[in-house]
This record gives C-alpha cells, structure tokens and sequence, in this order.
C-alpha cells in the first residue's frame, strides 16, 4: 500500500526518497497496449512541453474495461505497503520540477475503441487492502486482461509511445517492488515514455500532491510526468481534432526527478500537483475533475548519441 503520509518539511517535494523494497519478486506479464510510431490516419495537433524538437508520435489507445469488466484478481503480486520510508534521506535527492511551457512537440492519436465515461468521475481508492487516493501499486494487476485496478474501483490499462526512431518496448510488470517497467532507446531530439491509462474518469479535487515510487533511469533523457485530462484527450476523450481544436495540452512538470544516474533502490518522489501546467494556464479544480491517465515521457538531452530508458514505477497516489 502506497503511504499516504503528507510531505514533510511543507509537503512541497519530496525526491530522492530511497525505500528498501519488499522482496516480492513479481514475474514478467506483458499486458500493454502498444503506442506505434505513425499510426496511420492520425491527426497533428500541439502538445505542451519544454525545450522539445519537433518530433511525431502516434498512440493506439487500448480497449479499456469499464466497470462491467471481468472481475480483477486480488491474488496477484504482492502490494507496496509495509516498505518503510528511509528518513534520513528525505528531501535531500534530485532537483525540482519546472513547470511545463509551450513547445512544439506534434503528437499523433488514434481513436480509441472505446469511449471513456466522465459522467460520473470517482475517487481512486486502490491499493491492497483499498486506499484513499491510489491509483496502482499493482497489487491489483490482471495479466490475462491484461489490466491494473480493481473493477469495483479505478482499472485501466498500460501505454507506450514511440517518437521518431525511438524503440520503448511494451511495458511490463515486473521489478521488486513490481511496477511498470520501461526500456528502450531515445534517439537525438526524440521522446518516448509510457504510463497509466484510465477506463473512466478520476476526481483528484481532494488531494494536493501526485507522489510515485521509482527505480532505474535514462542517462542522457530526462522525464517530464504528465497528467491526462479529458477534455484534452483525442479518440475516447473530449478533444476533437476536425474541428481546429489544441489537443493534448496536459498540464506537466519537465524534470520531475533527475533520471541521468539510474536509482538502484526505490525511491520516493512526491510533487505538488499546483505546479503542474499546460500551455491554457496552470493546475486549476477543472483539471482535476478529469483526470484521465498519467504519463511518464522522456526527452533525449544530449547532442550526440541515443539515451537509453530502464525505469520502472509503482505506488502511483494522489494525497492531500
């Protein structure tokens, strides 16, 4: 289970944060839903993000299963909770965030094939046992879905994206603690990444923070965290692109932690959502009401040679 302690030292950030991991030893499940690199029949619009090349993305969006879904099982890898919070270390790793500005990044979306529902947002309460405020600690992971969530609650599915050239394989649960793992190689002035799709919408108006554990890194990228909105979403989303509209313009924060040294024991990362922005102006109650799903992207840095991606996340919680 995900902590759902406040921040210390004001709860502004929190990075760096090394835990020791529960010795789970969660197996390799594939699951994802594959984001390709120029689905055909896409559709440009622009995306917020600082300092970006111009570059193109295409995403196929997953099927995602809604709250009538095959029943998800409580029986799979072992939950986050019990992994203790080292605190001599906190707040003492990585640097802050900056909040996201104009960039030039063009990303291509596919339709999905199933519309996501806003009518009736809810709270995320995952984790195991339940927790105000968690999205997936992967406790609730349903390989043969394949899906993370509990059907009664928050569930979705798992994405990848491809800039030019860029080669971030499927995402997989595995790792100890078990989580997302990423892995591929950025070329020069390119992204990728991948995260957490949602089959409905999440109100997040009661927390203040977004807060996720990682391992790993991405010498030679860094990595912006995104937070997917509805009315910003193509395909199952509420942005249309054939009427002339600015899709994909999530509120970020470029630099989230600093991946250039990898993490070799899971660390603590815990940012303000307030200092999240778009390009339509910063984190605001209508955001929040629309949550969507979370993206972890990587830009290549360097001038010369491709970077290479090895990250997994876990815990993944909104706080108060």
């Amino acid at each position: 289970m995900v902590d759902g302690r406040a921040p210390t030292s004001g709860g502004s950030e929190d990075d760096g944060t090394a835990l020791d991991p529960s010795d789970t030893g969660g197996t390799s499940q594939s699951g994802t839903t594959e984001i390709g690199s120029g689905g055909a029949g896409g559709n440009s619009q622009n995306d917020s993000q600082d300092g970006s090349a111009d570059v193109s993305i295409a995403i196929d969006s997953p099927s995602l299963g809604g709250s009538g879904g095959a029943t998800l099982g409580s029986g799979g890898v072992t939950a986050l909770g019990g992994v203790a919070q080292d605190s001599a270390s906190v707040n003492t790793g990585g640097t802050s965030g900056t909040s996201g500005t104009g960039g030039s990044t063009t990303i291509t979306i596919e339709d999905a094939s199933v519309p996501i529902s806003c009518a009736s947002p809810i709270v995320p309460d995952n984790g195991n046992p339940p927790d105000n405020g968690v999205v997936t600690d992967f406790s609730h992971w349903d390989p043969a879905n394949p899906v993370w969530g509990r059907s009664a609650n928050l569930s979705g599915t798992l994405f990848k994206n491809n800039g030019s050239g860029a080669t971030i394989g499927d995402p997989k649960v595995e790792g100890n603690p078990p989580g997302m793992h990423l892995a591929g190689a950025i070329p020069v002035s390119s992204t990728g990444g991948g995260g957490l799709r949602f089959s409905r919408c999440a109100t997040v108006t009661s927390f203040n923070y977004v807060r996720f554990t990682y391992y790993g890194g991405a010498p030679g990228c860094k990595v912006d965290l995104l937070i997917h909105t509805y009315s910003q979403s193509t395909g199952g989303g509420g942005c249309r692109l054939d009427g002339g509209g600015n899709c994909n313009d999530f509120p970020l924060l470029t630099g989230v932690v600093d991946v250039t040294t990898a993490a070799s024991l899971p660390t603590l990362v815990t940012k303000p959502l307030a200092s999240f922005k778009a390009t339509n102006g910063s984190w605001s109650t209508a955001d929040a009401e629309q949550v969507v799903g979370i993206e972890w992207r990587f830009t290549n840095t360097s001038t010369a040679s491709p970077c290479s991606v090895d990250f997994t996340v876990t815990g993944v919680a909104f706080l108060p």
